[in-house]
């Protein structure tokens, strides 16, 4: 297939993270991946991505409090580890519509600052071995984060302290503290909205 612009984002969305313009050499042409959107997978193509420690931290404001429905409600353990799968974060929301707070459910919002253990995939990244920070999303079919892409479907981890993990193909269990909190893309919208800190691959 003839090289593609998109293809490379995906595969460049911690690259994007930094709030820098990534660009990559296709076809002997420098491309502006900043301004393509995500269509597939990424090709083999050789760019460096930088990724400040302070990536996860945000200057936006605190975000309202939660006003959407309320769905049956869980008991979820405050001392202990929670499992966890995707399907627990997901909520209502159309693909290009704003995100609001109100739109997630009690439960989410119960598990802020909570303990969890969910199961998923690295984004792949131009980065193999020694990731300290990583996109986490729920399958590995098509890209989960960035313009367009369903915020529940993705989770920012930052890995504890003196730990990292490598890339792999095959899903992974991660466990870690939850957080709800904004990711604001270097479009300005929000292209994520949970965290997990202090978190191990299982």
């Amino acid at each position: 297939m003839p090289p593609s612009a998109p293809a490379i984002l995906c595969g460049a969305a911690l690259g994007l993270l930094s709030g820098t313009t990534v660009t990559a050499q296709l076809a002997n042409e420098p491309v502006d991946l900043a301004n393509h959107e995500v269509v597939e997978t990424a090709l083999p193509v050789p760019f460096e991505l930088t990724l400040p420690d302070g990536w996860f931290e945000l200057d936006s404001p605190p975000l309202p409090v939660p006003q959407g429905p309320e769905p049956a409600a869980r008991n979820f353990d405050p001392a202990g580890i929670n499992e966890l799968t995707f399907d627990d974060i997901k909520f209502e929301i159309e693909v290009g519509e704003p995100f609001e707070r109100g739109m997630l459910t009690q439960n989410i919002e119960r598990l802020d600052q909570l303990k969890i253990r969910i199961r998923g995939f690295i984004l792949p990244s131009f980065k193999q071995s020694g990731l300290k920070k990583f996109v986490f999303v729920r399958d590995n079919q098509e890209c989960c984060f960035g313009p367009n892409a369903a915020l529940y479907d993705c989770i920012l981890v930052e890995l504890a302290k003196g730990t990292s993990t490598d890339f792999s193909v095959r899903p992974v269990t991660i466990s870690g503290t939850f957080f709800v909190k904004e990711y604001l893309g270097p479009d300005g919208e929000i292209w994520g909205i949970f965290l997990m800190k202090d978190a191990r691959v299982e």
